[in-house]
């Protein structure tokens, strides 16, 4: 007897595992359009409900089991037969789940309701007989429950194990393996330059990128990066020498071949182009304020010696207001430190290449750094205008301390010289762009100089900029301009080679949903939430960027505001046949909103967006 239990348990160990293992290759191969979240959605006119409503359910055994909705939507089974009850659940029509027990469904929402915290789940798992747990873990299949059945796995079975059900990138077939290779993906946007682009920048929003290309024809185009469009080919008849945006937004500065030319930064649309007759201006950007553009220029005889060659304009009236000191060097890079106190310029003549930093607001000279560094020289200024990054374009990369002009780090482990360089907006990291043809970007510790990641495969890249929320590394090349997620490799490495079971299966349903364009709402009791909520930091913060999903909380709140502001538009005006709309009187309000609420559910979104009206009216009303 005890020999036949022994075999009947190996066996339904065995059938467990080969359905596991099925189910992961199914899921392995091309996205598929029919996701959980499609189903709920293709009801008809289905109001969104709060997670909070109880659904009534009838076992196999003839009993009533009350399931909280946000149970059933941890229950792909029982959601699919409440979809096809239409929004005629009750206690006299319950849904039908003759494939369970009552037992084995209160078990299951136990399961659930301490998931909700992983160390009283762990316990409770660790309370359960063998057979218990086996039964679990069957019944969840039963239900396909994914989150929590992929969640005993990793109780029940040893890391290897999970890996070989497909947890890994190193299995071919692991469910892992597409989201590793969607987060490599590099994006390439569609611009019609003509040459190879030499200059970049990014709008402070992150929406919008301006990109300069050598040659005189299609050189300079903004790129709005929301509608993954070509916005605007600006006025690009000569040279382009530099771009920049205002860090306001509103304008684009450039740097012609010997004018300036000012746009609007949101439409590209000319705005003025003023500084005539300058000496090859070489370099450009904004001051803090966004008041003042300063430029760099080549200086080449002794006339223009006398005009300077780095000077402030101002904005509005298109004029110079300030000469710096003058540099007897052509001066190749310029920038603002964040603050606003300096003005960093990168300057190179004679085999003398310097850093120089001035004082914002007199013109003068504050410190020069020197050494290290070879060729015409570009900067940077992390965030909190605390370090200065600088490189040389025949060799040399070097962090300095602003303020004490303290050498913080010589960056070692590259060969050739420096083209570009740009900071992260939090100033974590550097990027820096080396010369020569393959595997030229490099990504760097903005603290300590440390090399972090040499991207591999990136061929002839001449610039690079981060966008401001640290998601993307924007970078221009011999061809085109590629947009690059902004990931360590030790939290790719992380993510494809240390992930559980469970913590995997999550991120291949976030995964899955991305490549549909399918939302993703949990509930903060939801499983694959306090899954999220066990992953490091950083692999965290690659799931916001780039697999998001949104809390049921936050969703249903936007859901209630949209539906207010259609309230209001529908109900608080009435149409004239002569003079338009008129506004209607509290008491008129008040009637038509209760009238309104008498046709939906309590927990509907417009019976709580109707509640929220009234309350606006009472205040409104008592205020006056």
């Amino acid at each position: 007897m005890k020999h036949t239990r022994k075999v009947s348990a190996f066996i339904g160990a065995v059938v467990v595992l080969v359905g596991l293992f099925i189910g992961v290759q199914l899921h392995s191969m091309k996205p598929f359009t029919y996701t959980l979240k499609s189903r709920r959605l293709a009801v008809p006119a289905q109001e969104l409900r709060y997670r909070s409503e109880v659904i009534w359910v009838k076992t196999s055994d003839g009993k009533l089991v009350e399931v909280p909705q946000w149970q059933i939507d941890q229950m792909k089974v029982l959601q699919v037969l409440l979809v096809h009850q239409k929004g005629e659940n009750s206690s006299n029509n319950p849904a039908d789940a003759a494939m369970v027990t009552s037992q084995q469904l209160m078990l299951l929402q136990e399961a659930l309701h301490k998931a909700s915290n992983l160390e009283q789940f762990r316990q409770f798992y660790a309370a359960l007989s063998k057979g218990q747990q086996k039964a679990l873990l069957a019944d969840a299949f039963t239900l396909e429950m994914q989150g929590l059945a992929s969640l005993l796995i990793t109780y029940m079975f040893p890391i290897e194990v999970q890996q070989q059900m497909g947890a890994s990138v190193l299995q071919p077939v692991g469910i892992i393996t597409p989201v590793v290779e969607y987060l490599q993906t590099k994006d390439t946007l569609p611009l019609s330059h003509t040459g190879p682009v030499y200059h970049i920048a990014f709008s402070p929003d992150g929406k919008r990128i301006i990109s300069a290309a050598a040659g005189i024809n299609n050189n300079l185009i903004l790129y709005d990066l929301t509608t993954g469009q070509q916005e605007s080919l600006l006025m690009g008849t000569t040279v382009v020498n530099d771009v920049a945006f205002s860090p306001d937004g509103k304008y684009i500065a450039i740097a012609l071949f010997n004018t300036i030319l000012l746009c609007d930064g949101y439409t590209g649309e000319k705005i003025e182009e003023f500084g005539k007759n300058l000496y090859w201006p070489d370099c450009i950007t904004f001051s803090a304020d966004s008041k003042y553009i300063i430029l760099g220029s080549t200086t080449g005889s002794a006339q223009h010696k006398v005009e300077g060659n780095l000077v402030v304009y101002d904005i509005k009236k298109f004029n110079k207001v300030e000469t710096f000191e003058y540099v007897e060097a052509p001066i190749h890079s310029v920038g603002c430190s964040p603050d606003g106190m300096y003005i960093i310029a990168g300057t190179a003549k004679d085999y003398v290449e310097r850093v120089i930093v001035f004082d914002a607001v007199t013109g003068r000279w504050v410190k020069a750094f020197q050494g290290f560094i070879t060729g015409k020289v570009c900067v940077g200024s992390n965030p909190d205008s605390s370090t200065i990054v600088a490189g040389g374009s025949q060799g040399g990369l070097v962090l300095w301390d602003i303020k004490t002009g303290k050498l913080l780090a010589l960056l070692e482990g590259y060969d050739g010289g420096i083209r570009s360089v740009a900071f992260s907006f939090d100033g974590k990291y550097i990027a820096s762009v080396q010369s020569g043809e393959q595997n030229n970007l490099m990504i760097w510790d903005g603290s300590t100089g440390k090399l972090v990641q040499n991207i591999v495969g990136m061929k002839n890249v001449r610039c690079v900029a981060f966008s401001p929320d640290g998601k993307f590394l924007l970078c221009g090349d011999n061809e085109e301009l590629k947009l690059l997620k902004f990931i360590t490799p030790q939290t790719i490495d992380y993510i494809a080679r240390q992930l559980n079971f469970a913590q995997a299966r999550f991120l291949y349903r976030l995964y899955i949903a991305k490549m549909n364009n399918m939302p993703v709402i949990l509930d903060v009791k939801d499983l694959d939430y306090q899954i999220f909520k066990t992953l490091p930091a950083d692999v965290q913060r690659v799931i916001n960027a780039f697999l998001p999903f949104e809390l049921a909380s936050d969703f249903v709140e936007k859901e209630i505001q949209q539906k207010m502001k259609e309230l209001k538009s529908s109900l608080f005006y009435t149409k004239g046949f002569f003079f338009g709309e008129t506004e209607k009187t509290y008491q008129e309000k008040v009637k038509v909103i209760k009238d309104e609420m008498q046709k939906f559910d309590k927990n509907s979104v417009v019976y709580k967006a109707c509640q929220r009206l009234l309350i606006e009216l009472e205040k409104e009303v008592a205020f006056t």
